[in-house]
């Protein structure tokens, strides 16, 4: 993600810009600041305009100064006022936007992208969620915002290529969701029988509907069959909705596994404790439903514990090819037989364990700030 142009480089004082959440529960904001842990030396702090869940702070991350500035409600565009004043008062020489439409919805980042267009403030745009623009109604207006944006970046080739079918090209590059490459000791993957005692299963994510926790509870009840004393480790991190809470409540209602056998680690976790609790695992499972989303950061992490991770068969997880094994279905029934096999199969799981290892590598933070 270069900023390169006419009057500016990285090595001169730049007032960057950016426009993110922060230091709150949110895919966004940890992708936020594991790609700003990874940025350039700036001569001058960063400024990040977040939504106002979150209290002003100042954070060192590295090299550089984070200044927050909470200015925004999430999916209010009126609320978008005194987002533009502050920006007028800042004048950035650069723009980055992180956009997600459940945050800012379409019709705000028009309206933020023909305020730095009449102010003629460079910008770089990552689209998050570009499935969800080929359904709004004003989308060939948006068409001609997105076409001025100077960085226009998706984290997929398909997200590229729906774009070009819409009409945005050009200014459009692929730029892959960072990962954690070196965070843990790898543990060996185990030969497992059906006389292995404690076999673990993991899970993580937020506890949302969609990640498909339900199926994969009741699936370890099936699986008790032949481990009697399998273990279910959900590092499952409450998001803060009501249905979250309800969704929790199904999960445990559903669960047929003793309570010493199941682990329910619901806080929001540090990074580094999630991925300790996670590399013990014999097989992390991430049976998703479908969604629109673009990238997965959850599975990032996963993949980061280094403990060979089994995914839903859906579009999402394509990008991980082989890195991932993957499952046939997502219902209970097939969900325990996939989960069996993978945890019989030795050699396979050891050559997922691998593929992950140089995946995660070619996607590594420091290497995606510097791009």
């Amino acid at each position: 993600m270069s900023f390169n142009h006419s009057s500016q480089s990285l090595s001169a004082p730049l007032r960057l810009a950016w426009i993110s959440t922060w230091d709150v529960r949110c895919g966004i904001a940890e992708y936020s600041r594991f790609l700003l842990e990874q940025w350039p030396s700036q001569a001058l702090p960063i400024r990040l305009f977040n939504d106002g869940r979150a209290t002003p702070s100042k954070t060192r991350l590295k090299t550089n100064e984070i200044i927050s500035h909470p200015c925004w409600m999430l999916g209010d565009d009126a609320s978008l006022a005194p987002l533009f004043q502050a920006l007028e008062t800042y004048q950035p020489e650069h723009l980055v936007i992180q956009h997600q439409p459940s945050l800012i919805t379409w019709q705000g980042l028009g309206e933020l992208l023909e305020f730095a267009e009449s102010r003629d403030i460079p910008c770089t745009v990552v689209l998050h969620n570009v499935q969800n623009l080929t359904v709004q109604s004003d989308v060939i207006s948006l068409i001609q915002l997105l076409l001025a944006v100077k960085h226009l970046l998706v984290h997929t080739s398909a997200d590229k290529k729906r774009l070009s079918d819409l009409g945005v090209r050009g200014n459009v590059a692929v730029f892959p969701h960072g990962a954690i490459a070196h965070a843990v000791t790898t543990v060996p993957a185990r030969s497992i029988t059906k006389a292995t005692k404690e076999v673990r299963i993991g899970a993580y994510g937020f506890m949302l509907p969609h990640k498909g926790f339900l199926e994969l509870v009741k699936a370890m009840g099936k699986l008790s069959a032949e481990w009697p004393d399998i273990r279910l480790r959900m590092v499952t991190s409450q998001y803060p909705i009501p249905e979250s809470e309800v969704y929790l409540r199904q999960c445990r209602d559903a669960n047929s596994l003793p309570d010493e056998q199941v682990e329910w680690h619901t806080d929001y976790l540090p990074n580094q404790q999630s991925l300790d609790l996670l590399r013990y695992c014999d097989l992390i499972v991430m049976p998703y439903l479908e969604t629109t989303e673009s990238a997965s950061g959850a599975l990032r992490n996963a993949l980061a514990s280094r403990a060979p991770v089994m995914v839903s068969p859906i579009a999402f997880f394509d990008e991980a090819g082989s890195a991932v094994l993957r499952a046939n279905g997502r219902c209970a029934d097939t969900l325990a037989v996939s989960i069996r096999d993978a945890l019989m199969d030795l050699s396979l799981r050891k050559r997922v364990k691998g593929n992950a290892r140089r995946w995660l590598r070619a996607r590594d933070w420091t290497k995606m700030s510097l791009k």
